[in-house]
């Protein structure tokens, strides 16, 4: 199991795959680097938002899809 990371629904022929353990490494760097650099408030909370969107913080089982 894995996950595809696309720009539009239905597009994840054109997206990026990568398994779990992969797309958690991608979300931990994103979040560790961005942490370091947000600024502004709203950069900040972006990076509240997407460390949210990790498994390990959230808990396994429960992702939801954007809407």
């Amino acid at each position: 199991m894995g996950n595809c990371i696309d720009l539009y629904e239905g597009m994840e022929k054109d997206g990026i795959s990568m398994s779990n353990g992969t797309t958690s490494v991608v979300i931990s760097v994103l979040v560790l680097a961005g942490s370091r650099l947000a600024i502004s408030e709203r950069h900040k909370e972006l990076i509240v938002w997407l460390a949210y969107q990790d498994q390990y913080i959230r808990g396994i089982g429960e992702v939801h899809p954007l809407k």
